[in-house]
């Protein structure tokens, strides 16, 4: 039987060191990564059966995001990830996403016992709770959640920049007048699709309900930034989609907004950017696209 892999995220390279040796004694295979973008990096073709995480990494991303990261994506349904913290009010946050939670500092019984913990569970995905099932995006209810946590730390940092943009995306064909609703749900997973590709893995990506899908972008460097984000996406979908053999072109009314220091509620800018997508035109982005 194959040995059991081990991805050890953790910027202290003496803890890293400590996990590691801990580890192979138990008998797992071991991959020490001492950054958030090497973590990423390394998750492209990596799918590890545990990630032991800190989440007090350095910018630009932090351990949360990879958490983000690691529970939006089909392949990680497998995937056991530990945190491990020194700040426990982190954890809180991270708390419904993360199988198990320890706070440091670690010792080796403390990981002898928690191997003995996972390897003993049953595996189902996590992210189940937090994934819209038609198109695997995020749902509604944690986008709102990842929002509030965006607006709090806008509150504590003058220098944090987020923004959302809102998407309503309307669908046509010239061969009929009534797309049924099977056909709907292919032509939202491929919308979900082509978005991720023009994402960070940072982002926080959502379908509502029905037509309507919602982005959350945080560590903005500037607040115009979103408009680059807003062009990406357009884009990203001003090509047909392609649902057995025929042909549909999507119409996405985009709208987008930032924060600000007059926000009253983390709603604030969710509510700014749907305003926005309710008056932007259907065809916003096909215009774009005309020579």
């Amino acid at each position: 039987m194959d040995k059991y892999q081990v991805l050890i995220v953790e910027d202290d390279k003496d803890t890293a060191n400590f996990f590691d040796l801990v580890f192979n004694l138990l008998g797992f295979r071991c991959l020490k990564v001492h950054s958030a973008e090497s973590a990423l990096s390394a998750l492209e073709n990596l799918l590890p059966d545990m990630i032991l995480l800190d989440l007090h990494l350095d910018h630009p991303y932090s351990g949360e995001q990879i958490l983000l990261k690691v529970r939006s994506d089909r392949r990680f349904d497998a995937t056991r990830v530990v945190v491990i913290t020194a700040y426990p009010v982190m954890a809180r946050a991270v708390t419904d996403l993360a199988d198990l939670v320890l706070i440091k500092p670690v010792d080796v019984e403390q990981l002898k016992l928690l191997t003995g913990r996972l390897l003993g569970m049953e595996i189902r995905p996590r992210q189940y709770f937090f994934r819209d099932p038609t198109t695997d995006l995020f749902n509604q209810e944690f986008f709102h959640t990842r929002l509030e946590h965006a607006y709090e730390r806008s509150k504590r940092r003058e220098d944090f920049h987020y923004g959302v943009v809102a998407l309503a995306i309307h669908v046509e064909t010239e061969t009929a007048k009534t797309i049924p609703s099977p056909v709907l749900k292919q032509i939202y997973r491929w919308v979900a699709e082509r978005l991720k590709g023009s994402f960070r893995p940072t982002d926080t990506l959502a379908h509502f309900e029905g037509n309507q899908f919602a982005s959350l972008h945080e560590e903005l460097k500037r607040p115009e930034d979103i408009e680059v984000i807003v062009q990406r996406m357009r884009e990203a979908l001003s090509q047909p989609c392609i649902v057995a053999d025929q042909e549909y072109t999507v119409y996405p009314c985009i709208g987008a907004a930032t924060n600000s220091a007059s926000d009253q509620s983390a709603q604030d800018v969710l509510l700014a950017a749907q305003q926005a997508s309710k008056a932007a035109p259907q065809l916003d982005t096909q215009s774009s696209n005309i020579d």
